[in-house]
């Protein structure tokens, strides 16, 4: 049975005359385990332990990262005027209806309102500026590859989607029948559970453009974690 009021749980830093710790590793026996026993084994003098501080964290193995950075928010908005004979298409699910918002892509847009928020949130430009409407390659595009494309942005910089909420403003159509199928678009667009996609729906009340049912907007906040975490 070990005397655990004899053990210390210990972190580095430990800290060292430069010199001296030198020195001790050309003559230390092969017995010893770290810096301090290689210390001691050659001058005799045992360590002196100072209390960790709370926010000075010991990192040896990955999971040791873990909550070191915090949640990151990014906010993101888009609309469009509507026409018939477009497609609606919100969050990658079409809409059975004669028309459509009007854009250079499939004009998305509470994809496009999120991929903004996504964008914001890592300090990186707007989308206008990774995939703008004067390039013919995205005419057409389909907004949620683009999404794709900008989730593995988000890869390389070390983050991941956790939340996003979502408020589409418009008049028509009526949104609430598809909610359901736009929020498992987007889990399994996203890689997080549905519970964790807000979409709510609002309309003009017969006020302005969009209370007019000439265009359709959509606000977007996004909250996204370190790998990491």
């Amino acid at each position: 049975v070990v005397d655990r009021g004899r053990i210390l749980l210990m972190s580095t830093p430990q800290a060292f005359r430069t010199d001296e710790i030198r020195a001790a590793y050309e003559i230390a026996p092969n017995a010893c385990t770290d810096d301090a026993s290689v210390y001691e084994a050659c001058y005799g003098k045992p360590p002196h332990f100072e209390t960790l501080l709370d926010d000075n964290r010991k990192i040896t193995t990955r999971e040791d990262l873990r909550g070191l950075n915090p949640p990151r928010v990014g906010a993101g908005y888009d609309e469009h005027r509507l026409a018939e004979g477009r497609a609606m298409i919100l969050c990658g699910v079409r809409l059975p209806v004669p028309y459509g918002p009007v854009g250079h892509s499939d004009a998305d847009v509470p994809v496009h309102a999120l991929m903004d928020a996504l964008l914001s949130a890592v300090g990186e430009k707007d989308i206008g500026t990774h995939f703008p409407d004067t390039d013919p390659a995205y005419e057409g595009a389909d907004s949620t590859a683009l999404l794709c494309r900008v989730l593995d942005l988000l890869k390389e910089k070390g983050y991941l989607p956790s939340n996003v909420s979502l408020v589409l403003h418009a008049q028509r159509p009526k949104l609430a029948p598809y909610v359901d199928a736009m929020k498992a678009r987007l889990s399994a667009l996203l890689g997080i559970p549905s519970d964790s996609i807000g979409i709510t729906a609002t309309s003009g009340e017969g006020m302005g453009e969009i209370g007019r049912g000439e265009g359709i907007a959509c606000y977007a906040v996004a909250t996204v974690r370190s790998l990491f975490d």
